[in-house]
């Protein structure tokens, strides 16, 4: 089963939980592990690396989009920015491609473009809960 989980918001949040969350998967349900994230992969693969978390494959939104040649802006603080509409349904995209079973996010604008059969799971980091009577289980 392939799962999508995203970096800034969610793993980031509770790094500890997820490296958990991600352990289980790998090893009870034979899980392939897919990163995605808007920030660059080379920050990216930093900030996996300092958290501990074990992946299979990384997806970096600014770094597809550089990729394929999508106009991007930077601001003051290097952020990337490209037509918000484009941005939000990438995610949605590269699961439907990649074909991933399931995906956590905490950025619900996101999920409007997720199709069948990949799920979208919308995480609240602030109550460590997953939204919509989703409960995230704890783990011994």
């Amino acid at each position: 089963m392939k799962v999508g989980i995203d970096l800034h918001g969610t793993i980031d949040s509770d790094p500890e939980y997820f490296s958990r969350l991600i352990k289980i998967l790998r090893e009870d349900v034979d899980s392939e592990i897919h990163i995605t994230t808007g920030i660059k992969g080379t920050l990216a693969k930093e900030k996996l690396e300092k958290l501990g978390i074990d992946y299979d494959h990384l997806f970096s939104i600014t770094d597809y989009h550089e990729s394929i040649g999508t106009e991007i802006t930077y601001d003051e603080n290097d952020e990337p920015w490209i037509d918000e509409e484009t941005w939000n349904r990438t995610k949605g995209d590269y699961c439907e491609r990649e074909q991933i079973a399931f995906h956590i996010d905490d950025t619900e604008a996101y999920g409007k473009h997720f199709v069948f059969p990949t799920i979208f799971i919308l995480f609240n980091h602030v109550s460590k809960h997953l939204n919509r009577a989703i409960k995230m289980p704890s783990f011994p």
